[in-house]
């Protein structure tokens, strides 16, 4: 289900009339996921390490990823357990380069995958790491 706060009884209709406007990528107790191909958003929280889809993450994480018509990505990534002392998440995605990135980034791979890899994540309470990306 969605929520659709103020939204119209025709606003509804329409939504759930579009069948092929989300897309489940995962609906599990270990990783939830979705994308919305027309907004090129990607939605996936990991209860545990994984794969949904594009996304691969090696601890528990929440990815959120909006890709841009200028060619460039945006991924946000968080640690809601506040336990991880790394975490790797990669990208199943061509990119060119990183171009925005937050201290606790410890590496970053670029090419046919994108591949990041934070630092310790315990002492960021209630941040969100933003990565910015150029895609091939």
């Amino acid at each position: 289900y969605i929520l659709m706060p103020t939204a119209r009884t025709r606003q509804v209709a329409d939504r759930a009339a579009d069948r092929d406007w989300l897309h489940v990528l995962a609906n599990t107790g270990a990783q939830q996921g979705v994308t919305v191909p027309r907004l090129g958003f990607t939605a996936v929280n990991f209860f545990a390490a994984g794969t949904v889809g594009e996304l691969t993450a090696s601890a528990p994480a929440s990815v959120l990823i909006r890709e841009h018509r200028d060619g460039t990505a945006t991924l946000c990534v968080s640690d809601p357990t506040r336990l991880n002392t790394g975490l790797t998440v990669t990208w199943n995605r061509p990119v060119r380069t990183v171009t925005a990135q937050p201290a606790s980034l410890a590496a970053a791979t670029t090419g046919r995958t994108l591949q990041l890899t934070f630092g310790d994540l315990t002492g960021l309470t209630g941040t969100t790491q933003a990565v910015t990306v150029h895609l091939r």
